[in-house]
């Protein structure tokens, strides 16, 4: 035995005693205490742990979880404080929530340590109510916070200072007055908010009041000046109180800005001398001055409305307004008038009055109520200006206008009548010399036929312009917007024009640049137009050399439109004859050519650029020309378009356009072949054209198609009903029926029987569009214009009848 031992002596039955001890210690903590495996086990637990989770007695919790205790919003926290005292990360001391076995929720501070136990280690948790401390703060931070919220809500500026002057409280009432932030003043002098000389005069008041205790400003309020952040000086009113706080004195400001109540003020004097200015002003006012009581009672009036009306102040004073009635306007505009006024609107509008001799006059009136401090309606205001003779210009011009526009449409419809007229009978002459071209005959009446034949084109393609120059200037010419394709579109003019430039010679040149893009929403065939217009004019004005049409990109400044929109830029350069400088503005203009010569030598009325420039103006564009008198031209337009949205263009539209046109030295007549799957058909021809009748039956003298003819609407709807017939043609324009009575009939006819779509082909010299659509609404399938040929008619049947 070593001597440590025989001074320590540790016998076993000391054991007991000292396991006694330590519970008697543990059970009479006022802290819990429990050991917890890492799992969250309870291994031992004192009597405070078991009061306080409200159990019976400590062994009641050995073996539970301690996470049952514990709050859900805390339990995460707490499991992750465990975690790190088992990985070694030392003790820790946190706040959470438990809870009884009783429901009821409890606060308290929890301290967890690692030690030894058994052959491991294990987690020694003290806990410490704290329901009744955390209590206490709350309603301390609950009552800071409340009187934070009164001072940072009330509209007074409220700052604190210490005894040295040195600003500790600043409310945001007190940042919208002097433009400091809390940040830029806590910390500070408080005479920075003051102007000299209060700012170096400020101390020395704290320092003798801190003296002697005699201040004039605590308890009291005053007027006095600040200075905001900007230097400017405001009117305040300043009440200053002082409290004493362990730390010290504190003196607290309370302030006011009345800058609105300094400038109420001036207002107000300087509004009882612009009142006298006022009523000087209504005196001698213009207009007519009538102030009415809320019952419409007059109660004023000034001289002008005398002059105007005819009555005096005193015969109008008390009298309704209604006097000045002419019973010329409807009862439901007056009472429209009372209720917009009563219910606290301006009213404008105007009256027809009459004065007091009987005159009537026209009045440009307003009406305003005037209301009290308190809402309520005192006085009506009227204003009214004798507008008789503007009124009279006005109604003048009405009737002008509307007479010019009755003299648009009549000029409109008479030209869509007498395009029809002339129609009619161009039909049977240019399809009779189309007949004639294909029977045998000698050169001198080729070149007769070939003269009648181009006078026949030149008269149909006047008067298509003379129409589209009178639908734009009408208002009446609306652009489509439908998908299309740039190329095909180019080629397809490229193509017509080729015919000519062959014919003289000419090599044809179309390019469209590869950044263009060609998937587009527009109008295709208003575009087609200008190009064959321009592509038209620089074959006819070059004798030798060629013509080239390029189309690209054209860049904007600002292009905002990029992903929507594409404006192209069009060029189509020749080696004409060229333009005299003088003459580049006019030739836009209707029925101009540069010179009156030209028009001699190669035709044409002029109509064709001027058509360009309306057209490309209407598709957000505009058209120009450069050129050289024996060098040639460069006609420029511009076109906005859309793209059309969710379409990738193949590569074959991503390619550019190059279609060179090899001239040839000559050109042979085309014959168009009968369809090869022709078979026999019946059709009903409805026209009341005898040469055109003729005609018709000359188109299909070499077919299989059987035709009876109708001549009006009335015999072809007798003979439709008796017949079986696999196509209609019908003339829409005819006597006794026409054929969109006779269509619509029809239509009803085969749907009440039962029977097949049979498709009727309108053929009619009707031309504008909205004669197409006329057509297509009486339930034709197409609308063809006058005059139509032979090729085009059969190919129409063709591709109609084949639907069957």
């Amino acid at each position: 035995m070593t001597r440590s031992e025989e001074n320590h002596p540790l016998p076993d039955q000391l054991l007991p005693l000292t396991e006694s001890l330590f519970h008697s210690v543990v059970d009479h903590m006022l802290d819990a205490l429990l050991i917890l495996d890492w799992n969250g086990t309870i291994l031992f637990a004192n009597q405070s742990a078991a009061e306080l989770v409200q159990l019976d007695t400590p062994e009641a919790g050995i073996g539970r979880n301690a996470a049952e205790f514990i709050h859900p919003d805390y339990l995460e926290a707490v499991i992750i404080d465990l975690m790190n005292v088992q990985e070694g990360g030392g003790g820790y001391l946190n706040r959470y929530k438990l809870i009884t076995t009783g429901g009821r929720e409890r606060w308290v501070e929890g301290l967890g340590t690692r030690i030894p136990f058994g052959d491991g280690t294990a987690n020694l948790v003290t806990i410490r109510d704290i329901t009744s401390q955390k209590q206490v703060e709350d309603e301390l931070v609950e009552s800071r916070e409340r009187m934070k919220s009164v001072i940072d809500t009330i509209v007074e500026g409220v700052v604190a200072i210490d005894e040295n002057g040195i600003v500790d409280l600043f409310n945001p009432a007190a940042e919208r007055i002097f433009g400091y932030g809390a940040s830029e003043i806590v910390g500070q002098n408080v005479n920075m908010l003051m102007p000299d000389p209060y700012r170096t005069e400020h101390d020395d008041y704290l320092r003798r009041y801190l003296k002697t205790g005699l201040w004039r400003v605590i308890g009291l309020g005053r007027e006095v000046s600040g200075q905001r952040k900007d230097g400017n000086i405001i009117p305040i009113y300043l009440s200053v109180g002082e409290i004493f706080l362990p730390q010290g004195r504190r003196f607290v400001g309370v302030i006011r800005d009345i800058s609105e109540i300094k400038r109420a003020e001036r207002e107000r004097k300087n509004a009882e001398e612009e009142l006298q200015k006022l009523s000087q002003a209504v005196e001698q006012s213009p207009v007519a001055v009538i102030i009415a009581k809320p019952d419409g009672a007059i109660d004023y009036v000034n001289p002008r409305f005398t002059e105007i009306t005819g009555y005096t102040a005193a015969e109008v004073w008390g009298q309704n307004p209604r006097i000045l009635k002419s019973d010329r306007m409807p009862s439901e505009e007056y009472q429209f008038l009372w209720n917009a006024i009563t219910s606290g609107m301006v009213w404008h509008g105007v009256f027809y009055n009459k004065k007091k001799n009987g005159e009537l006059y026209w009045a440009s009136a307003s009406i305003s109520p005037i209301r009290n401090a308190a809402g309520s309606i005192t006085y009506f205001v009227g204003m009214q200006e004798d507008i008789t003779s503007l009124k009279m210009t006005e109604l003048a011009l009405q009737e002008a206008k509307e007479a010019a526009e009755a003299a648009n449409v009549a000029k409109t419809e008479f030209l869509a009548s007498m395009s029809h007229e002339i129609r009619t009978p161009m039909n049977a002459i240019i399809g009779m010399a189309e007949l004639m071209a294909e029977t045998p005959l000698n050169p001198e009446q080729q070149q007769y036929l070939e003269l009648f034949r181009s006078a026949g084109e030149n008269l149909l393609s006047l008067i298509n312009d003379i129409l589209d120059l009178s639908k734009v200037e009408s208002g009446r010419l609306s652009l489509d917007a439908s998908p299309f394709n740039l190329g095909e579109v180019a080629e397809k003019a490229c193509d017509v024009a080729d015919i000519r430039a062959r014919e003289k010679n000419i090599e044809l040149v179309c390019r469209i640049a590869p950044e263009v893009c060609q998937s587009l929403v527009g109008d295709a065939a208003r575009l087609q137009q200008i190009l064959l217009n321009l592509l038209g004019n620089a074959i006819k004005f070059t004798e030798a050399g060629e013509v080239v049409m390029e189309v690209s990109r054209e860049m904007e400044i600002t292009d905002q439109q990029e992903d929507q929109d594409c404006l192209l830029h069009f060029t189509v350069k020749d080696t004409g004859i060229g333009i005299p400088q003088e003459k580049l503005n006019s030739i836009f203009e209707r029925f101009t050519q540069a010179d009156s010569s030209t028009t001699r030598r190669y035709g044409g009325t002029g109509l064709g650029l001027t058509i360009s420039r309306q057209l490309s103006e209407l598709m957000g564009g505009r058209i120009w020309v450069e050129s050289t008198v024996g060098k040639g031209s460069v006609f420029h337009f511009t076109a906005r378009f859309r793209k059309q949205q969710g379409l990738e263009e193949s590569g074959t539209m991503k390619m550019a356009l190059e279609k060179r046109m090899v001239p040839a030295a000559a050109i042979k007549n085309h014959d168009p072949a009968v369809p090869p799957d022709q078979r026999p058909l019946r059709i009903l021809l409805v026209e009341d054209s005898e040469d055109n009748r003729f005609l018709m039956i000359a188109y299909f003298k070499h077919t299989a198609y059987h035709v009876d003819i109708a001549e009006n609407g009335e015999i072809a709807v007798e003979r439709f009903k008796a017949g079986d017939y696999d196509l209609v043609l019908m003339d829409m324009q005819m006597p006794v029926m026409d054929g969109y009575t006779a269509t619509r009939i029809i239509r009803s006819w085969e749907e009440a029987q039962g029977r097949r779509h049979t498709p009727i082909i309108a053929l009619t010299a009707f031309a504008l569009k909205e004669d197409v659509e006329k057509s297509i609404a009486a339930g034709c399938d197409i609308h063809l214009n006058k005059p139509v040929k032979k090729a085009k008619l059969l190919e129409t049947i063709a591709a109609y009848t084949s639907l069957k």
